[in-house]
């Protein structure tokens, strides 16, 4: 049983530390000039980055109920510093690759987990609404280019 529970938590904390350090929530902090060309992809990311909390305080909520402990969150090193100089535009290949990397960890923990119900469906939900932002990012990047 206590294997379990420790099984649990790492792969929880492994998808903490996937949402934690995501760009887009360091990008829209760092308030780029965004021109008014690019003002409907900006709406979209902040809807995307109001999502993504969503999707943390998700995290943290099934990781309290499963009493397990999370680390701070992180800027990506290979990120944080130049963020206010990006173009929205230039923005979009890199969340793919962001979108990427947290929806393939969704779906490892998932595939790999025996995981009760309700907590499936609580990944499976966060899961689905980085799938609708990779969608959304796809279309973006095809009107852009």
């Amino acid at each position: 049983m206590a294997a379990d529970r420790e099984y649990a938590a790492q792969r929880i904390q492994t998808l903490w530390r996937a949402e934690s350090c995501d760009i887009l929530s360091h990008f829209l902090a760092a308030r780029p000039h965004v021109a008014a060309s690019a003002a409907p992809c900006w709406r979209m990311l902040c809807k995307m980055a109001s999502d993504e909390a969503a999707n943390r305080r998700e995290l943290a909520e099934l990781a309290n109920r499963l009493d397990v402990g999370l680390g701070p969150m992180t800027a990506p090193q290979r990120f944080a510093a130049g963020a206010h100089y990006l173009d929205v535009g230039a923005l979009i290949p890199r969340l793919m690759e962001d979108k990427e990397r947290v929806i393939a960890a969704y779906r490892r923990v998932l595939d790999a987990g025996d995981w009760d119900a309700d907590v499936a469906a609580a990944l499976r939900r966060i899961l689905s609404r980085h799938e609708g932002h990779i969608a959304s990012l796809r279309t973006s990047g095809s009107v852009a280019a």
